[in-house]
């Protein structure tokens, strides 16, 4: 019996000690299953990893004209700032969902002063040709898209489980 408890604590230490916190833009992180790789892409910066269940993305990318629209956003009221990320959130998400036949679950989302979506879809998977979930949560930060975005490799529960670990971690600097 003591062998067992060792061998369990062991592997919580371990599967804890191995998830790694990462700042994705100035004030937001997210914590990874591992250390995840990161590159830059078209002009997006990438934060991207993987276990045996699921893919882990952080995208972060400006808008266009960004330096114009922060100028502009100073003199917005609340309400207009909530438009704005919300027409810009909107038409993001069509973009990702324009190859998926599914229909979305979208949930309009605010972390700390950001406002953003949260939404989930099933999709073809690039890496093994099948039809799984994918879990998102996209944040309008400062002018930039904050992306989030989690994709299942099977239909487990412990996939599941990987992916709201993963979306939930998700936090802001208030």
């Amino acid at each position: 019996m003591k062998t067992i408890t060792i061998i369990l604590s062991f592997l919580l230490t371990t599967s804890l000690f191995s998830q790694v916190k990462k700042e994705v833009d100035n004030g937001v992180w997210v914590t990874f299953p591992n250390t995840p790789i990161y590159q830059t892409e078209q002009g997006a910066r990438q934060y991207i990893t993987q276990t045996d269940n699921a893919i882990f993305m952080a995208i972060i990318a400006d808008v266009p004209r960004r330096a114009e629209y922060l100028m502009a956003e100073k003199n917005f009221s609340e309400a207009e700032k909530k438009e704005v990320a919300e027409s810009f959130l909107n038409h993001f998400i069509q973009g990702a969902l324009a190859n998926s036949e599914s229909e979305p679950e979208i949930q309009s989302i605010k972390k700390g002063k950001f406002y953003g979506k949260k939404y989930s879809f099933s999709a073809i998977n690039p890496m093994n040709g099948e039809v799984t979930n994918r879990g998102n949560v996209i944040l309008f930060v400062r002018g930039r898209a904050v992306s989030f975005q989690c994709i299942l490799m099977n239909d487990s529960q412990k996939a599941y489980t990987e992916k709201n670990t993963f979306l939930s971690s998700i936090s802001v600097k208030q």
